[in-house]
This record gives C-alpha cells, structure tokens and sequence, in this order.
C-alpha cells in the first residue's frame, strides 16, 4: 500500500504550511494565488 495524501481543512492555508515547513522541514509544492489550497511535499 502507499499513502497519496491528507487534506486538512484550516484557517489559514498560508500559516499552516509555513507552520509545517518550519516545523518539520517539509518543501512547499505549491499554494494557489487564491492563498485558499496549497500543498507541501
């Protein structure tokens, strides 16, 4: 088995994945200009 993804609704899209880019070093994937979905990898 291999684990896809997890959506997790927050907030602020923005600050939660600074929070885990921060936190455990995760890469930015993207973050529509919307700032309303974005993804880290």
């Amino acid at each position: 088995m291999k684990f896809g993804y997890t959506i997790i609704y927050v907030e602020s899209v923005e600050e939660t994945l600074a929070f885990y880019q921060r936190a455990f070093g995760f890469a930015l994937k993207f973050l529509h200009e919307s700032k309303a979905y974005g993804a880290i990898r």
